[in-house]
């Protein structure tokens, strides 16, 4: 009996202590993960683990303990802490040195993505001033804010602010080593040529003073401030087109509504056309956007619709202008693309206008919505053969054609970005489940580095999944359905720490 006894108690505290030493595993992954570094250099680190190894806390309490030094406040920076609290670590400004490093960490992450990051390999025709008024990064903002602010995760392709980084300098000029310094005409952004040849060079343009990118340490994000640029293609005769008669003004902090998807930077990094040109329906058209956007939210590389779905669109007659409609390979792309794209007809791509006859001053890019003040045509009801010249002025309708995941056809019509963005969010459909798992696919690879390919099971040409990958799509789509439920990347990424899978080694 005595034996017995013992021996019960061995095995509990056998178990106690494989327990024990599993959960420390978990936070010492975690905490490299997120904080990229070890608990012990931190005076946090070190107090999580003294409660994990006396039984006070698990591995996954720690862990979510040191994700929320990173929650942002109500004006959006990270947690300021009491420097007189010995328990915890603070910079210089009084900021969580924990919080921000993890706020760099996801916001990095949430950049890897977006395929285009950089202006200068996106942009058209790249101008040297767009990333001093535009921030190629401001696309992973919008999941950054949601996941720190505890907004809704639909929000990243709903939301209709702008948003900018939250950056601490102590440079006391923060136009300081930009192209926009306004001090001289060789770096002043002008509204046009020269305003009178016969006065002094340092009074010759008329410039004005756009907000430029913050710069410094990254400690938040908050809506992006309005500004506007009034008559800013002056005295550029060749620019005026593109804006609507009658319209002088630019709103440079515009959003277009849809979250990431009615970004200005979105658009910029991915509008693929030539800057002041006008999309017609038929060779003209925003394609590239339409593939980016399949493959940064959905995780999906076109084509994603069945050559089944796509005979349909292909012309047999021989009769039509554009030379994709005639092969079936071509149109399993272009009848996701074209459509897709075509409620960004209003959408230009322009450039301010620079001073001087030797190039001073620096341009920026920027884009404007065309209003839609023509009616539909023909052109929007199927497919359109012909180029339309005004095809940007009429009402900017498109449709989304997709097969998900799990085999759906998706043929939805909307207009504007805002209907797309709660598409993409499941609010119109519900069988558009693919943002969330596509969320789910990204946050599993970053703790675990697991990683799978999606596509449409009922292609002919899908992949045969052996049992190992079996598992880890239908552990990827219970994620995401619990995204889609509650609607909070901590959960989701609370329930990743939590698992198995996080802890499984091959």
């Amino acid at each position: 009996m005595k034996v017995i006894v013992l021996l019960s108690i061995f095995i509990g505290f056998s178990s106690k202590a494989y327990s024990q030493k599993e959960e420390l595993k978990r936070f010492y992954k975690c905490f490299g993960i997120m904080v990229r570094d070890v608990p012990e250099s931190y005076t946090e680190g070190r107090n999580l683990l003294s409660q994990i190894k006396s039984g006070k806390i698990t591995g996954t309490q720690a862990c979510m303990m040191i994700f929320d030094r990173a929650t942002l406040n109500d004006e959006g920076e990270v947690l300021k802490l009491s420097s007189s609290n010995s328990s915890v670590d603070t910079g210089p400004r009084g900021y969580s040195i924990v919080g921000k490093s993890v706020l760099k960490t996801f916001n990095d992450f949430h950049r890897t993505w977006f395929n285009s990051i950089d202006f200068s390999r996106s942009v058209a025709t790249f101008e040297l001033a767009t990333p001093e008024v535009m921030d190629a990064g401001d696309n992973a903002f919008y999941l950054t804010r949601a996941l720190f602010t505890q907004q809704a995760f639909s929000s990243i392709v709903t939301s209709d602010e702008p948003l900018v980084a939250i950056r601490k300098s102590n440079r006391s000029d923060p136009r300081a080593g930009r192209h926009l310094k306004n001090r001289n005409r060789g770096f002043k952004i002008v509204k046009g040529y020269y305003i009178d040849k016969n006065l002094p060079d340092n009074e010759k343009f008329d410039a004005y003073y756009p907000p430029l990118i913050p710069m410094g340490e990254f400690v938040g994000i908050k809506k992006k401030p309005s500004y506007t640029v009034e008559d800013v293609f002056r005295y550029e005769k060749s620019y005026k087109r593109a804006l609507p008669p009658g319209k002088k003004d630019i709103e440079l902090s515009a959003h277009f509504g849809g979250g990431i998807v009615g970004s200005q930077t979105y658009f910029l990094l991915n509008n693929g056309m030539p800057q002041h040109s006008f999309t017609d329906g038929g060779i003209s058209l925003h394609r590239r956007w339409s593939k980016e956007l399949i493959s940064d939210l959905l995780c999906r590389d076109l084509p994603v619709i069945r050559t089944t779905d796509a005979i349909k669109y292909v012309d047999t007659s021989g009769k039509s202008e554009l030379p994709f409609r005639s092969g079936i390979s071509c149109m399993q792309c272009h009848a996701t693309m074209d459509p897709l794209t075509r409620v960004n007809r209003g959408m230009v791509y322009a450039r301010s206008a620079q001073g001087g006859s030797l190039s001073q001053g620096a341009r920026f890019s920027f884009v404007h919505n065309y209003p839609a003040d023509l009616p539909r045509n023909h052109h929007d009801d199927t497919w359109p053969d012909e180029k339309d010249l005004n095809y940007y002025r009429r009402p900017h309708e498109g449709k989304l054609y997709y097969r998900t995941i799990e085999g759906e056809l998706i043929e939805q019509n909307f207009e504007g970005h805002s209907e797309l963005g709660r598409l993409l969010a499941g609010e119109i459909n519900s069988q558009m489940n693919d943002l969330y798992y596509c969320a789910a696919k990204r946050y599993l690879n970053l703790f675990t580095g697991l990683e799978i390919s999606f596509f449409d099971p009922g292609d002919i040409n899908a992949p045969k999944l052996n049992s190992k990958d079996k598992e880890l799509l239908s552990s990827i789509k219970k994620l995401g359905n619990h995204l889609k439920t509650h609607q909070s990347q901590r959960e989701l990424i609370k329930e990743i720490i939590g698992s198995e899978l996080f802890l499984k080694e091959d």
